[in-house]
C-alpha cells in the first residue's frame, strides 16, 4: 500500500512540474500567433501584437499582450478602434 501511494504521489509531482514547465519550452511567437488568429477570426477586424506575450501557470493559468491594435472596418474615420497598452486574462485552476 505505500509503495503504491509513493508511486501515485511521484507520477503527480512528475505531472505538475511538467505543467509549470511547459511554457518554457514553447517559444513565444506561437502563442502571440495564435492568439492573434483567435482574436481576429473572433472579433472579425485585424488584431495586431506588436508587444510581448507573457504566459503564466502558477497560480492560475494567465496571459498577458502588450501593444495590442484592433483594426477599425474601412470607412472609419481612425484606423484602429482599440490601442492598448496591455491586456491580461487570467483564469483559476479550480473553481
Amino acid at each position: 500500500m505505500k509503495r503504491v501511494l509513493l508511486i501515485i504521489s511521484g507520477i503527480a509531482i512528475l505531472l505538475i512540474i511538467a505543467a509549470v514547465s511547459v511554457p518554457f519550452f514553447i517559444p513565444k511567437s506561437v502563442y502571440k500567433a495564435q492568439i492573434e488568429r483567435a482574436a481576429t477570426n473572433a472579433l472579425q477586424r485585424e488584431v495586431t501584437l506588436a508587444g510581448d506575450v507573457n504566459i503564466s501557470v502558477f497560480p492560475r493559468i494567465s496571459a498577458s499582450v502588450q501593444q495590442v491594435t484592433v483594426a477599425n472596418p474601412e470607412g472609419f474615420a481612425t484606423p484602429n478602434m482599440i490601442e492598448a497598452g496591455e491586456l491580461r486574462g487570467s483564469v483559476k485552476w479550480i473553481p
